[in-house]
């Protein structure tokens, strides 16, 4: 109901009044835009953290489904492989992973180089990246068209892990003119399982100049089954359990006499020979045991 105009000391108190209600005002908004800020950030590193768990998960599958395909192969050998020779050989070839990009496996026919290149593969810092065979007698590994397939290559498919060469001299010529040059830009490691050493100056090696040059690295000779009377045992079981759950859904054992027949045998073709007269005995046994 007041009609009177503001007295000066009113209106400096209405103006004091005025700027002390904008400071406060000023810093509550201040703080609600940045509780605002903080909860949208929130949520942000929320939504990243639920992507991130996501994708780390997606690459330990990607590397678990990888690294299974080398731990397959290596299985045979490292369940097997008992005595110093095998164990020496297996302690060689991982500390050459260790550092070697190239490596050269000397193995006497019938030997599984394979299962030597896959524990490479799995001691290297590559163990997470593809691991890739090759047969070299194989008509696909045979034609040059393969090696040169911008998508489904050898060399594609095992950039960053590891390209196992199984016996690279069965290639034709031209084909080993044209991967040579592919070879140059393949950014894993490379095996070579040869039955002999690659040597520049072999009069008798079926390799072309400019791949031996590129595939040349550490020499590792395996062990002949004739030197791993230790890991025979092992082997001979290994292979009839697998045999027999293949055939009967149970794995099969082995008579000592047997055992002592097989024990005595040179095995000049090594694995495989042992591998094709196990499965052959297997298919021929009724009971639990080979005799």
């Amino acid at each position: 109901a007041r009609s009177a105009a503001l007295s000066l000391e009113e209106a400096r108190g209405l103006r004091a009044l005025g700027d002390r209600a904008t400071g406060l005002l000023s810093v509550s908004s201040a703080m609600a835009r940045s509780r605002q800020r903080e909860l949208a950030a929130r949520h942000h590193a929320e939504h990243v953290e639920s992507e991130r768990a996501a994708l780390a998960e997606a690459l330990q599958a990607e590397e678990r489904r990888r690294t299974a395909e080398a731990e397959s192969s290596a299985e045979p050998l490292r369940s097997t492989a008992h005595g110093p020779a095998s164990r020496m050989t297996i302690q060689e070839i991982e500390q050459l992973a260790r550092a070697e990009t190239r490596l050269v496996l000397v193995a006497p026919p019938g030997t599984d180089g394979r299962a030597w290149a896959a524990v490479f593969h799995l001691a290297s810092p590559r163990r997470g990246e593809p691991f890739v065979s090759v047969d070299c007698a194989s008509l696909r590994a045979r034609s040059l068209e393969n090696w040169e397939d911008p998508h489904n290559s050898p060399l594609k498919r095992s950039a960053g892990g590891t390209l196992v060469l199984e016996d690279p001299a069965a290639l034709p010529a031209d084909t080993q003119e044209g991967i040579a040059p592919l070879l140059l830009q393949h950014t894993g490691a490379i095996v070579v399982c040869s039955q002999r050493p690659l040597d520049l100056d072999d009069p008798e090696a079926r390799l072309s100049k400019n791949l031996l040059r590129l595939l040349r690295g550490p020499h590792v000779t395996l062990p002949a089954l004739a030197d791993r009377a230790e890991d025979l045992q092992s082997l001979v079981l290994f292979e009839l359990a697998a045999a027999g759950l293949r055939t009967r859904g149970e794995p099969l054992g082995i008579a000592p006499a047997a055992l002592r027949i097989l024990t005595e045998h040179t095995w000049p073709g090594n694995e495989l020979e042992l591998r094709a007269l196990l499965r052959h005995a297997a298919a021929r046994t009724a009971g639990p045991l080979v005799g």
